[in-house]
């Protein structure tokens, strides 16, 4: 078009090319003389002029870059494309509608010809039933690398694969990059299906950038149906990652012939993390691990139908982590089934560098084929582990020498002796777990310490 007119109303799309997504609203801006061509958002005419697409409100549709809505063609230029516009203008949302997208690479949510470290973009779709990407291949479906601006609405599915073969480059949502954090957010409502790791943030200790944490994050159902190794598994950049706030989340873990297979949650480097409502169905040995952090908050947390199978296992470990409270654990049909004998498995264990609080423990149709399940325990001499009464006297003390344990508040030795690590305070209290006549009932810490000094109550 060459006219003088000030606006066209494109209603159809190129004859030859088939291009979807043309059709709009375009302004003549005389002022530009520089943005190219791009076939969605800006027309250059045959006299040069720029003709602007007009939109309303900030969301961006990737149709109108020509991204194929039925499956069947590549949609990855058109998605990146609009990804690539809307963090160059204002970290504006792409907003995918339903349908089924072919992605062959990963779609990256920020300007990938731009400098490294831009602004990101949000990214929307209609749901995880309505929005569908169906990666053609082994890699990362979708880079979430915004800061801001919420990502959510859709879904991620590969084909039904037996858990062995699934690739480790399956990953579904990653999180970050080494130039991105993903910062001030939520993300919500994404189904993941038969990925190696749902939801995937790597550890770039190292790398050139220095970012690839997360930091204020709220992450909303999200779901892993039978991901291969980890439904979740973020590992923070030098632990740097900060308040992480899960709700609802969940995580599938069986293989394709619904048996249990895959784990849960793995937490590393992340300071502050809260989890509500969320839920881990059909993993083996590991629901829930989470390292180096300051405070966990866990409030109704439910396993069900989780399989302890390895001698040592840990359905929820915790390991230097100063501060957890675990109020309101359901375990439903477990299984514990370690081959010979005195296996030993935990349903929440203490590791090192840890205070651990249980309150309100709810166990129903344990099957145990082999082995002894501890509702709780503690490995190392600097954990402390501390449950009230849901959880059973006899199963809380599997605390070897320690005596770190505490049941109704009370700390209790199962060495018949008193505590020979530490640290310990001025005024602690150890009850002799199951005295002999002779031995003593309890010991009382006179002098602070490692393991300080420990003065015997009397014999009984």
């Amino acid at each position: 078009f060459s006219g003088g007119a000030r606006s066209v109303q494109v209603t159809g799309n190129p004859a030859v090319t088939g291009a979807r997504g043309l059709a709009g609203l375009f302004v003549r801006d005389d002022a530009d003389t520089a943005s190219a061509d791009d076939g969605a958002m800006c027309i250059v005419g045959a006299n040069r002029v720029r003709w602007k697409r007009q939109y309303a409100g900030q969301r961006i549709n990737p149709l109108w870059f020509g991204a194929d809505p039925s499956g069947n063609a590549d949609a990855y230029p058109a998605l990146q494309a609009a990804c690539n516009f809307a963090a160059s203008n204002g970290r504006l949302t792409v907003h995918v509608p339903a349908g089924k997208y072919r992605i062959t690479r990963t779609v990256q949510t920020t300007d990938v010809n731009a400098a490294r470290g831009s602004v990101a973009c949000g990214f929307a779709g209609d749901g995880p039933y309505s929005t569908i990407f169906l990666p053609a291949g082994d890699f990362t479906a979708i880079n979430i690398v915004t800061s801001y601006a919420q990502c959510g609405g859709f879904s991620v599915q590969w084909p039904a694969t037996p858990a062995a073969a699934i690739p480790p480059t399956r990953i579904g949502v990653e999180f970050c990059n080494s130039y991105h954090q993903v910062s001030q957010t939520c993300v919500h409502d994404i189904l993941v299906m038969y990925a190696y790791n749902a939801f995937f943030q790597r550890d770039w200790t190292g790398a050139a950038g220095g970012l690839g944490t997360m930091y204020v994050v709220d992450l909303e159902r999200l779901f892993s149906f039978r991901a291969a190794d980890y439904g979740f598994k973020l590992a923070a950049v030098n632990g740097g990652s900060t308040t992480h706030r899960f709700s609802t989340c969940w995580a599938n873990c069986s293989d394709a012939a619904g048996a249990a297979h895959g784990k849960g949650f793995y937490l590393k480097g992340i300071n502050d993390i809260a989890m509500t409502n969320c839920a881990v169905d059909l993993c083996r040995d590991a629901a829930l691990s989470v390292f180096n952090t300051y405070q966990v908050n866990l409030m109704g947390f439910a396993m069900e139908s989780c399989a302890a199978v390895t001698n040592g296992a840990a359905l929820m470990r915790f390991v230097s982590a100063p501060v957890v409270n675990v109020v309101g654990l359901k375990d439903i049909a477990g299984t514990v089934n370690i081959p010979g004998q005195n296996g030993r498995a935990c349903v929440v264990l203490a590791g090192a560098g840890t205070s651990c609080n249980v309150r309100g423990y709810a166990r129903a149709a344990l099957k145990s084929a082999a082995g002894t399940l501890y509702k709780v325990g503690v490995d190392g001499a600097t954990a402390r582990l501390d449950t009230d009464a849901s959880v059973a006297f006899a199963e809380a003390l599997d605390n070897g020498a320690y005596a770190n344990i505490s049941w109704g508040g009370i700390r209790y030795s199962a060495t018949g002796k008193a505590p020979d690590q530490g640290p310990n305070q001025r005024g602690d209290y150890v009850r002799n777990m199951v005295p002999a006549v002779g031995q003593p009932k309890g010991w009382y810490c006179t002098a602070a310490g490692s393991p300080g000094t420990w003065v015997s109550e009397g014999a009984l």
